[in-house]
């Protein structure tokens, strides 16, 4: 297809992110990146596809405006009186661990540091005061799910709040759900919703269309849900390939652009790298079954790095296919070697390309030739 659009290609110089020399240089910047200190491992809120079943990154999750409902549910107060909060998952409402309210929320000054019970499971829950809370969506009282909402998961952790995972990565509800383990998430939210109303705890259900995060491949809805993945800080990564947009050294067409990217930088959380599929590069870590150690190589270690045993196992996750495909600009010219083509080829003049994967690729293209070859990648975008 190419050939027949005209492009005058180096046909002789195909590559592949699986071929084994671009597979080392992807081994090395894994490597190299965790023992600088900006790539780790952590339990956090990642965003899942129970479909897919696997973990993706926020550029891979696709909003959707759908219609849906809102949902006042009455919690009641110990000693007496009781809290409305509203929600359009109240499916989520069997992982909450507390209840919180703005600090400058009058109406709420009273029962800040007073205890809430969650209707149906009866769990206690504490009532916080937190600035992150929107006095003016619903009726201003917050239920927190650290497990199930980024959200909550930051105030949970600022709170010390117990995190309960009420949704499982199969979509269903969990143990912790009590009489609605088992279920999928849209008929545990039917039953709970009659199960509330039987109880004279459902206010009142109004329809509310809000955007819904769904999975950019299969269009499942996502789970939010805390799981153990390895992760990419980028706070040392944006800033130098946002100046290089700043100064003019990459300059994007149309030219609106340039700051579109810009926006999307400042605002950068960490980048989870892991997936949990069959098909990409495989983590270069190792756990040592006797203490427990990390080892983090490019090539299999023999024994541990603390306790020297021999008993290794290899990671299964794999990588993020845009991990790889940032590297393509000099991976592709024989890096980490400095070869004669590295040398000619880098950077190239322009690169035209399309605006869903600015993000996705793009910056990340950018931030990777900065950090490893010391210069950008490429001096023009054409989107």
């Amino acid at each position: 297809q190419l050939k027949r659009l005209g492009c005058a290609c180096d046909y002789e110089r195909e590559r592949f992110t699986f071929d084994e020399g671009y597979a080392k240089a992807v081994l090395k910047v894994f490597v190299t990146l965790f023992h600088r200190g900006l790539i780790y491992r952590d339990s956090y809120l990642v965003n899942w596809c129970p479909r897919c079943g696997t973990a993706i990154s926020d550029l891979e999750v696709a909003y959707r405006e759908t219609p849906g409902t809102l949902s006042r549910i009455r919690y009641p107060i110990v000693g007496g009186g009781s809290v409305t909060i509203a929600t359009t998952r109240p499916e989520t409402m069997l992982g909450d661990t507390a209840v919180a309210v703005n600090p400058s929320d009058a109406r709420y000054a009273d029962i800040v540091g007073k205890t809430a019970i969650l209707p149906l499971l009866g769990r206690e829950l504490k009532i916080v005061a937190d600035e992150r809370v929107d006095p003016a969506f619903g009726t201003g009282a917050l239920k927190i799910t650290p497990a199930h909402d980024l959200t909550d998961f930051e105030i949970g952790r600022d709170h010390g709040l117990e995190s309960v995972q009420a949704i499982g990565q199969d979509g269903r509800v969990t143990a912790a759900g009590g009489p609605y383990a088992g279920l999928d998430v849209g008929a545990a939210a039917e039953r709970i919703l009659a199960d509330l109303e039987r109880e004279s705890a459902l206010v009142e259900i109004e329809d509310y269309a809000h955007s819904v995060a769904t999975c950019d491949r299969c269009s499942t809805p996502v789970e939010p849900l805390i799981s153990e993945q390895w992760f990419m800080r980028m706070d040392q990564l944006k800033e130098p390939a946002s100046e290089v947009v700043r100064d003019g050294r990459i300059r994007f067409t149309p030219e609106r652009w340039g700051q579109v990217y810009l926006d999307w930088m400042e605002n950068l959380r960490p980048w989870c790298v892991s997936r949990q599929l069959w098909w990409g590069h495989q983590l270069p870590v190792w756990y040592c079954d006797d203490c427990g150690e990390v080892v983090v190589a490019e090539t299999e270690p023999q024994m541990c790095t603390r306790c020297a045993g021999s008993k290794l196992t290899r990671e299964t996750d794999v990588l993020d296919t845009w991990f790889s495909s940032a590297l393509w600009p000099f991976a592709t010219w024989g890096w980490p070697e400095h070869t004669s083509d590295l040398a000619y080829f880098y950077p190239t003049s322009v690169l035209s390309t399309a605006r869903e994967i600015v993000f996705l690729w793009v910056a990340r293209m950018v931030m990777m030739g900065l950090e490893f070859v010391g210069d950008v990648p490429f001096n023009d975008v054409y989107i």
